[in-house]
Formats: C-alpha cells, structure tokens, sequence
C-alpha cells in the first residue's frame, strides 16, 4: 500500500542507476518514509530528479544517505529548491563534487 514504508536501507547494493531511478520513482507515493539510505549505489541524473520528488512529497523524512553514489554535484544541485528542508542528517561522503 502507498505510504506505509517508514525506511528503506540498500547500502551497497550495487543498484545501477536505470534501477535506481525506477526503484526511486516507486517511491514518490511513500508520505509517510522517515530514512532512505543508499550510499555505494549510482543515482544518476534521472534517478536524481526523482530524488527530488520523493523528498518533496514525503510528510518528514529525517534521514537522507546518498554518500558514494557516483552522482554528480551538478544532479545533486539540481534537487528542486526546499527539497532538503525536512532533513535532520544528510550524509553525502564520497560524492565527486569537482564536476
């Protein structure tokens, strides 16, 4: 049922970044998720843009972790304006921010 996942934690998971942002798709209907923990995973530009969606819509996620995501600081800077407002802990190590 939609809204019901609280936390969704896939460190390391090898997740490529078509899956990624499919599996982050699914998650724009979660209201009620509290904590996704990626890192070691690819987000890539799309799965990026639905980052942003899932953090818009969710109700008050307090943890962010994309740590080691091979995603761009040019993606990650493109998160629609207020997207990281709600978060209590961002954890963003490793991330290639010379781009």
């Amino acid at each position: 049922r939609p809204g019901i996942l609280a936390e969704l934690k896939l460190r390391d998971a090898r997740i490529g970044a078509a899956a990624m942002a499919a599996l982050l798709s699914a998650l724009t209907a979660q209201k009620n998720l509290l904590q996704l923990l990626v890192p070691g995973n690819t987000i890539g530009e799309a799965g990026s843009a639905a980052l942003g969606t899932v953090l818009a819509n969710t109700r008050k996620i307090e943890l962010l972790d994309i740590g080691k995501t091979n995603t761009s600081a040019r993606a990650f800077a493109a998160l629609p304006g207020g997207a990281l407002s709600k978060l209590s802990q961002l954890d963003v190590s490793g991330m290639p921010w010379d781009d």
